[in-house]
């Protein structure tokens, strides 16, 4: 137990209430009330335990309420506690230090008792209370009964009472204001008012909203009558009414249909700490919901009404945790009272960026299964620029470009993965850039990954990615994304925008189907030794290329346009006679704006196009080119995140990527052709039989070879070249589609059987006869790859085969040239 909580609080006996809030970060449970209930005659504090997902219940004796308390706030490192007994309440706080400190406070004779079960004995509002507004409104007789007629009203605003007293640790000053929406005669208003200032001395204020003005006019008599100073009503509409002050609390009863989501969306809006809602009659639904899946549900009328109803209360609750509320439903009163026996608790808390998705995710599949548009949804989009991009899985990050006195032009270097088999390349960009500061100093060739001492090379990358910061390589970090056009050897212009993606929204794995997914299979054998570059580097500078599905070219040319009205922030040359490339920073809200309308607009057509996954949401964003650099940057996400539980804003969840449109013209698709060292070509043909009709024979020159490999795919065949420094083949097979979707599994097991033997990739033809014409390797030309359809496939069957083709040839391969700050040194 807790040092000294026994001398504090002796009347064990009287506990009512207790409240344990403020968990540190890796704590099981958010917070953990209890309150006193009977149970066979016997008193018990009934504790309720919150995870972000669920309540868990335990009934604990009186005698070990204080023990139990203890176990909790030292197993779950709480530092705060709320005890309240018949006549005092105490509030604890517990230091780092273990130390605890208390305060207490003596509470009025006639202060109601929390949380009772017995309601029939225990009401907030006791029976034979001579409460005047109750009087008025018929519900007691002067003398302070129940009115038959009304006892199911009286019954319900004790059951509010209750629920909001629930509530009222979140206002530990006893400062409280609250607004009534749809109040009409205002029972809920006046006894609300009642509890809170003449019960609990809170310092309240209230307003009422209602359309008639007849009634208003009635109710603020009223109030003037029981002198209920801060207590006062308008005449006004949900949606037009700017109310006078900070709104703690806003509560409604019974407001027809979409009027509760009015109040909902006004809530939000407000920023109201607490939402207390009872919906009316719900007919939204009933006039949309159809669907051919489960017909069953909408066949019958009666069954089709409470089904509406309950989505309605249901997507509700989603949207308010999606907002940033922890939302439950919670029984109003018994349902042979009255049907209208749901009401809506939302408290604002800080709700996980995951559990939110998932929210969200629930209530697209339910509108897209049931053909619905709630009110809510429709009301509650973001508003705010960074809410609708994080919706997107993307960010707007922070960027650093080389100042004015680095050479652009030996700033930029190809991407790492390019020219596995040629060093020439390597040393040519080494001698290029001599010692000007370079992209170059900050990645590590593929070429070199599997040299020895390649752990020495990853620390002095890092330690020239700190020298870089410190020694002003960089000019002011610029806050916004990049469009950029880039000229190839082979394209007149190719259109990207740079920008931060989130790896929470992103998976690789054969099965999984999120908003961002892989293209191509992922090795896991592959990640570790990126993983190393990437984990504690004080920078990233992307070479990551997501494709989005934009075939009416809409997003680009509208993001060119915005750029274009400014010069380029950069425009350079690049080496090795690879083109151009110009950048240009687009930093106010109106671009981010621009950007997320495209996106949103893209992502809507997607669910019409390849579904919603339950949880991940839509097929936004598939990846192009650096799809291992990618998995490798999720894996050192899912590293920190685990060694630093609910720290989700580190710079390691985003990846600086660009995003390009994949029926840019700009965009080629190119074969990743296939090297195979250590296997003969007899051994490759010989495990070639088994495709379906296959069949090969000699070709007299490469020029032959190529025309023939790239008809095959109107001819409904799939033809590859083999090619040896003596021979050259030609292979055909009756399968249409991508190649490498038969082809690899057989070349991975030929590579399995022979320990001496491995496979490379190469970007394009010439450099595969320059390899096989210098080597005894076995060369493996591939046809050409059709792009249109990328997107059904993937979402259909999942990645391809790994390396199944490239954007472009390898000089038209992605330059790095912007970064972004990553890990501190």
């Amino acid at each position: 137990m807790i040092r000294g909580l026994q001398d504090i609080i002796a009347d064990t006996a009287g506990i009512h209430q207790v409240v344990i809030l403020n968990p540190q970060k890796e704590s099981e449970y958010t917070r953990i009330t209890g309150r006193r209930i009977h149970i066979k005659g016997a008193g018990v504090i009934q504790f309720e335990k919150y995870t972000k997902t669920q309540v868990f219940h335990e009934n604990v004796p009186l005698q070990d309420v204080l023990s139990k308390t203890s176990a909790f706030v030292c197993h779950g490192k709480f530092a705060k506690i709320l005890i309240r007994t018949s006549h005092v309440a105490y509030t604890i706080t517990i230091t780092k230090n273990g130390e605890m400190k208390a305060s207490k406070k003596q509470l009025p004779c006639d202060a109601p008792v929390p949380g009772a079960h017995d309601r029939v004995k225990n009401y907030i509002i006791k029976e034979n209370s001579a409460v005047e507004p109750l009087i008025d409104l018929g519900i007691l007789t002067k003398d302070g009964k129940i009115v038959n007629a009304k006892y199911d009203k009286f019954k319900q605003i004790n059951r509010f009472l209750e629920i909001l007293n629930d509530t009222l640790v979140f206002f530990p000053d006893k400062k409280i204001t609250i607004l009534d929406f749809g109040c009409g005669k205002s029972h809920l208003s006046f006894i609300v008012y009642y509890f809170l200032k003449e019960m609990l001395k809170f310092d309240v204020q209230i307003i009422g909203l209602d359309l008639k003005s007849d009634v208003i006019l009635k109710c603020n008599q009223a109030a003037e009558k029981y002198g209920y100073t801060s207590l006062r009503f308008e005449t006004g509409n949900i949606g037009d009414f700017v109310p006078p002050w900070d709104i703690g609390m806003v509560i409604s009863l019974h407001a027809c249909d979409t009027a509760t989501d009015s109040v909902l969306f006004k809530a939000v809006e407000y920023n109201a700490k607490v939402i207390l809602s009872v919906p009316c009659c719900q007919h939204e639904f009933n006039k949309q919901i159809r669907s051919n899946e489960y017909a069953i549900l909408t066949r019958y009328g009666v069954v089709q009404e409470r089904i509406a109803a309950l989505f309605t209360d249901s997507i509700r609750a989603n949207l308010l945790e999606v907002m940033g509320y922890k939302t439950q439903l919670l029984e109003f009163i018994d349902f042979d009272n009255t049907p209208k026996n749901i009401l809506i608790r939302a408290i604002k808390a800080a709700i996980p960026a995951e559990a939110k998705t998932k929210a969200l995710a629930e209530v697209h599949a339910l509108m897209r299964q049931f053909n619905l548009s709630p009110a809510l949804y429709n009301l509650l989009k973001p508003t705010d620029i960074h809410q609708r991009l994080a919706a997107l899985g993307t960010a707007v990050p922070e960027i650093l470009l080389p100042g004015p006195g680095t050479d652009p032009a030996k700033w930029a270097v190809i991407a790492c993965d390019q020219y596995t088999q040629d060093r020439a390349y390597w040393e040519q960009a080494a001698g290029a850039v001599g010692a000007a500061p370079s992209t170059l100093n900050l990645i590590l060739p593929e070429i070199f990954l599997e040299e020895p001492g390649r752990q020495e090379r990853i620390n002095r990358i890092h330690r020239t990615m700190g020298d870089y910061l410190a020694e002003g390589v960089f000019g002011p970090p610029l806050r916004g994304c990049v469009y950029l056009e880039r000229s190839t050897p082979h394209q007149p212009r190719r259109r990207g925008l740079i920008m931060a993606l989130d790896l929470e929204r992103y998976q690789w794995q054969q099965n999984a189907r999120p908003l961002c997914r892989a293209t191509e299979g992922t090795v896991p054998g592959r990640l570790p030794s990126r993983m190393d570059i990437r984990r504690d580097a004080p920078l990233e500078t992307p070479h990551i290329i997501i494709l989005i599905d934009d075939d009416e070219d809409r997003l680009l040319p509208a993001l060119e346009a915005r750029a274009k009205r400014a010069t380029p922030h950069y425009q350079t040359g690049l080496m090795a006679g690879s083109g151009a490339i110009s950048g240009w920073v687009l930093d106010t809200p109106e671009d981010w704006t621009c950007i997320a309308g495209g996106l949103e607009a893209l992502e809507d057509r997607s669910r019409s196009r390849y579904g919603e996954t339950a949880g991940t949401g839509p097929f936004l964003f598939a990846v192009g080119d650096g799809n291992h650099s990618l998995a490798a940057a999720k894996g050192v996400w899912e590293e920190y995140k685990a060694a630093h539980p609910g720290d989700m804003d580190h710079p390691a969840r985003w990846a600086l990527v660009e995003i390009e449109n994949l029926y840019d013209p700009g965009i080629g698709f190119e074969p990743i052709h296939r090297v195979l060292f250590g296997i003969r070509v007899e051994e490759t043909l010989e495990a070639l039989r088994v495709l379906p009709e296959f069949s090969h024979r000699y070709i007299d020159d490469r020029a032959e070879l190529s025309r023939l490999v790239g008809e095959g795919t109107a001819l409904g065949q799939t033809r590859i070249g083999l090619i040896t420094r003596g021979k050259i083949l030609l292979a055909e097979y009756g399968a249409a589609g991508i190649a490498t979707a038969d082809l690899q599994p057989l070349l991975d097991r030929l590579t399995e059987d022979r320990p001496a033997a491995s496979i490379d990739y190469i970007h394009g033809e010439d450099e595969l006869f320059r390899i096989v014409a210098g080597s005894s390797a076995l060369g493996i030309l591939l046809p050409p790859v059709q792009k249109r359809g990328l997107f059904g496939t993937v979402a259909r069957s999942g990645p391809l085969p790994r390396k199944s083709f490239s954007m472009g040839a390898a000089g038209e391969k992605r330059f790095y040239y912007e970064c972004r700050r990553l890990f501190q040194g």
